[in-house]
């Protein structure tokens, strides 16, 4: 009687952990489970901008992104600034700042533009703007 039950006592318990690899298993459709995505590839992470009027870009190479936050910096006076994801006819997400703009374009979503105005009292200016493509996050420079 012992034998018996510790049989399907067995039993079961191989038949649980049986189901649990299958469970754990990567389907065959060739598809990147959650949480196991390739990094952003970008051209630049960290830009340099001048004095005067500036523009530059940074371009993501293997997704579409969007901007999710920017925490500017002036004379290390910090403000952080949320970019609500709400794409409109002529830019996918934008935001303006004082002395700056960022904008992904919907013609070229892995495309960041960031315009700076002139910088005439020569303050110490600092972006950090955050980048999101789905589950996928990246974090960039621009300074001025």
């Amino acid at each position: 009687m012992k034998r018996s039950v510790l049989f399907q006592a067995f039993a079961a318990l191989s038949v649980i952990a049986a189901f649990s690899f299958i469970s754990c298993s990567n389907s065959d459709n060739n598809e990147i489970p959650d949480g196991n995505w390739d990094p952003m590839k970008i051209d630049k992470s960290e830009i340099v901008m001048s004095q005067a009027e500036s523009c530059d870009t940074i371009k993501c190479l293997n997704y579409y992104w969007w901007i999710t936050d920017v925490e500017e910096n002036v004379n290390g006076v910090k403000q952080i600034h949320n970019v609500p994801y709400n794409p409109t006819d002529t830019d996918y997400c934008s935001l303006e700042g004082e002395w700056y703009s960022l904008r992904v374009p919907q013609d070229n979503r892995n495309l960041l533009i960031i315009k700076c105005e002139e910088n005439a009292n020569h303050d110490k200016r600092e972006l950090i703007i955050g980048m999101s493509a789905g589950d996928i996050f990246t974090t960039l420079k621009a300074e001025q």
